[in-house]
């Protein structure tokens, strides 16, 4: 059957624009600076030997699959310990799984904020929090990044109920939310506060709980996500909320109450990386020290303007999608695995390389990457 015209179009124009997208295998022998793999758990053996390990220990009929979705033959023990572990953990009342941070989001989304309510979002949250809303029969605007300036502008001569979504960490600039603030801010404008927290995860916060608990935030936050595809190391996400929301999900948010549940040994293994990351707080202090050598080797390299911030996650400006695209094939032809970031993901003009820091990365693996840095620009 022929491909419709307009989908030949907009192929075309991906081309013409160099921003087709395809898909990279990760090659071993080249350093990793561009995976979430933040603290190593993903790639980890010796992990991954211990799990298997666990499993055996287990006495669970289904492993492998959940033979259902949840409210009907998919809801199987260790869902409802892992939730009440979770809410624990996360220093929230309650908590709901989902197979990840995408449908957590989404599940929230086109299900919680109802017709004439007004969703405020930050201009760099996430492509995937924006498709999420577009499902909203809310009233959805952006603010400008970490601006609260131009979110009271936004917020002026509402009185319906407001909804304010951002991302602790942002996943192409690394720059951080001022969540103390925003969490004033919400306080006293009568606003709810919903907090990304897929790229803090696991790195901030004691045993890895995030930036609201480390900033104390927690209790006056009115939804978070956390997921588990990153520093944590395998998949899925947590949505903490009260009681009451969590209640709601369960009976009007489509994407939970009509999706397979996602297998229990995804479950069990989201338990076993976090118990891990807390025997193993060294992991963290690991990728501080890098950061802290990333910083130092750029400055002394003349390169630190390059960078927004240093943070795990740093961008790196490069203007046009040539330009993004040659470094990132030149840098791979040195030995580094980066990733350009190019419109749509990015806004027109601000295209840009990503660098991912790990606490697997050595110290000379940084400085060999800003010889590199140094030629090419």
């Amino acid at each position: 059957m022929k491909t419709p015209e307009k989908i030949k179009h907009l192929m075309n124009q991906r081309r013409e624009n160099m921003r087709v997208r395809t898909l990279l295998t990760p090659v071993s022998d080249l350093i990793d600076f561009w995976s979430n793999d933040y603290l190593g758990l993903a790639g980890n053996k010796e992990l991954q030997h211990s799990f298997l390990k666990h499993l055996e220990n287990r006495d669970d009929q289904f492993l492998f699959g959940s033979a259902g979705s949840r409210l009907v033959s998919g809801n199987h023990p260790v869902f409802d310990e892992a939730e009440a572990d979770l809410a624990l953990h996360f220093n929230a009342e309650a908590a709901l799984l989902f197979p990840s941070g995408y449908m957590a989001n989404l599940a929230f989304c086109s299900s919680v904020p109802q017709k004439n309510d007004l969703v405020l979002y930050d201009g760099e949250i996430h492509a995937s929090i924006k498709a999420s809303l577009r499902q909203s029969h809310a009233d959805i605007r952006s603010f400008k990044h970490n601006d609260l300036n131009d979110l009271e502008k936004k917020l002026k001569g509402r009185q319906s109920e407001v909804y304010v979504m951002v991302e602790s960490i942002y996943s192409i600039s690394g720059d951080m939310a001022p969540l103390g603030e925003l969490s004033d801010f919400c306080r006293s404008h009568s606003c709810r506060l919903i907090v990304d927290e897929a790229h803090s995860t696991g790195i901030y916060g004691p045993a890895g709980r995030g930036l609201c608990v480390e900033c104390g935030i927690e209790d006056s936050v009115f939804a978070r996500v956390y997921t588990f595809g990153k520093a944590v190391g395998t998949a899925g996400a947590i949505l903490t909320c009260s009681n009451e929301i969590r209640e709601y999900l369960i009976n009007f948010a489509i994407p939970f109450v009509y999706s397979t549940a996602m297998p229990p040994v995804q479950v069990h293994s989201i338990m076993y990386n976090l118990n891990f990351i807390k025997k193993n707080e060294d992991l963290v202090e690991s990728l501080k020290k890098n950061l802290a050598f990333f910083k130092q080797s750029a400055e002394r390299n003349g390169c630190n303007e390059l960078f927004s911030n240093f943070h795990h996650i740093l961008n790196m400006q490069t203007g046009s999608d040539k330009q993004a695209v040659k470094l990132a094939k030149a840098l791979r032809n040195h030995g580094f695995m980066v990733k350009a970031m190019l419109p749509p993901t990015v806004p027109e003009t601000e295209s840009s390389l990503r660098i991912i820091l790990h606490s697997f990365n050595s110290m000379a693996e940084i400085e060999n990457f800003f010889l590199h840095v140094k030629k090419l620009f």
